[in-house]
């Protein structure tokens, strides 16, 4: 079996090639009926899950909690509180996972007296001494130093359970807690807390292009974006209430606007001209001249995140629509499946853009500290340091110490979740990775096509050993 980042990179690049040219749903289905995947087992899907798990819980997790942000001297509470809680008392009264439950206490011995309640199992006794938060906090830094291994799958391929631990050393005293995780039930956390979706998950904010100014209550000769966020979204219940009604109203948008002027006290409305220097040029260089896909690539640069979390949640949905089909081998449960993601026909162009995102987040695990060493070797020249007392600290500096400060600021910007695209005059699209600590902001910027170029350099992927072990 390959190694997990070898994995992830041929899948990758497998579901790249299927998105390269103008997407068909109708051909997506006949592609993958005829066997394109057929060169990759059930296992490789299934770890490859647990990858596209990591990358959307990684993007939206610093969204999803709560925690406190000052803006124009204004604090406010943002995030939800106590997302493992509010999971539970769901899973207690599903039995989807029974089954599973069952034959994983049968598997393991160990496992047969425990009360499952939640997608993960603490192996230490320390578990006892640590909130639900906490807990959480642990499982989000061993996925984001892929301090992760030991899949262990059932008969049909797919991963039961995997291990993970995360080490820290506090009071001087190193300590490293472990922790079992069940698949299954963390995939479904993660698509109901992380996914951002409306249908499935927790929707942390709505954004819309329309000619019609809710401030000034009339329309406007140009276009406006429109960015929804609720006034009580650490509650979770309430939230989900009142960002359905938005999701179900978006495509209506009279019946919209007044039921945001009914409710108003229920939701924050930002409103804002678009104004895209660039984009009639994107436009040429990507050949679109479709109405319908150029106003989604607008949204596309306007609101990122919610763009990216879509696209990896319909990755995450047609890599399990293929998982099912490879063990049912139904052509019509195939076909139904992948009628949902019709929408993205008009994503091509953002799309290629975004596998760049899982390519970064592959190589993650290469930029740790004990790591470094190993990718000496790797070309950084084409990120530019956005702040210049940053840029005067390394002139002086041997060229490795840049090396290290443009591999941290990357690693760091994507382990929280901080990157963002701006669109130059020429129409060429570039990545930003936003390194924030304790208010301090350092950036890097680079161009997609020499991000390309830098995440496909063979040296990411030479001398990758497993390091993990249960002790």
């Amino acid at each position: 079996m390959d190694h997990y980042i070898i994995n992830n990179k041929k899948l990758i690049q497998k579901y790249e090639d299927l998105y390269k040219e103008k997407l068909c749903v109708e051909n997506l289905k006949e592609k993958i009926i005829q066997g394109y995947f057929n060169d990759i087992n059930g296992e490789s899907f299934s770890r490859f899950r647990i990858f596209l798990d990591t990358c959307i819980f990684l993007f939206n997790n610093e969204r999803i909690h709560y925690h406190k942000e000052v803006s124009n001297g204004i604090e406010r509470e943002k995030g939800f509180k106590d997302t493992i809680a509010y999971y539970s008392k769901s899973f207690n009264k599903n039995h989807e996972f029974d089954n599973y439950i069952n034959f994983i206490k049968g598997e393991f011995d160990e496992l047969s007296s425990i009360n499952i309640d939640k997608p993960f199992i603490f192996i230490d006794k320390i578990k006892k001494n640590l909130s639900l938060r906490k807990q959480l906090k642990i499982l989000r830094n061993s996925f984001a130093h892929m301090q992760h291994g030991n899949y262990t799958s059932s008969s049909d391929g797919r991963v039961s359970i995997f291990l993970s631990y995360n080490k820290e050393t506090k009071n001087k005293k190193y300590i490293k807690r472990q922790m079992i995780i069940l698949e299954p039930i963390i995939h479904d956390y993660i698509k109901r807390v992380y996914s951002n979706n409306v249908n499935i998950g927790i929707v942390y904010k709505h954004s819309f292009i329309s000619n019609y100014s809710y401030k000034e209550k009339k329309l406007k000769n140009y276009l406006i974006f429109y960015e929804i966020t609720t006034s009580k979204d650490s509650e979770i219940e309430i939230s989900k209430q009142d960002m359905k009604m938005i999701g179900y109203l978006q495509n209506k948008p009279e019946k919209l606007f007044d039921f945001l002027q009914n409710n108003k006290e229920n939701y924050l409305i930002k409103e804002k001209p678009i104004i895209l220097g660039g984009i009639e040029n994107f436009f040429l260089k990507n050949n679109i001249d479709n109405i319908d896909e150029k106003y989604y690539v607008i949204k596309f640069f306007l609101d990122f995140q919610t763009e990216l979390s879509n696209f990896l949640f319909h990755l995450i949905e047609l890599n399990d629509f293929i998982i099912e089909y490879k063990l049912l081998n139904n052509k019509e449960i195939l076909k139904e499946r992948i009628n949902t993601l019709k929408e993205d026909e008009i994503s091509y162009v953002p799309f290629k853009y975004m596998f760049l995102y899982l390519k970064a987040i592959n190589i993650l695990n290469r930029l740790e500290d004990d790591e470094l060493e190993k990718v000496n070797n790797i070309n950084i020249e084409r990120f530019e340091v956005k702040q210049f007392k940053e840029i005067i600290k390394y002139i002086i500096k041997p060229k490795r110490a840049k090396k290290v400060y443009i591999l941290e600021r990357f690693r760091n910007s994507l382990a929280h979740g901080n990157i963002e695209i701006k669109l130059d005059l020429k129409g060429e699209l570039q990545f930003i990775f936003k390194d924030i600590h304790k208010e301090k902001i350092k950036i890097i910027e680079i161009k997609a096509e020499d991000l390309e170029i830098f995440l496909t350099q063979e040296k990411f992927f030479e001398n990758i050993k497993p390091k993990f072990k249960i002790l």
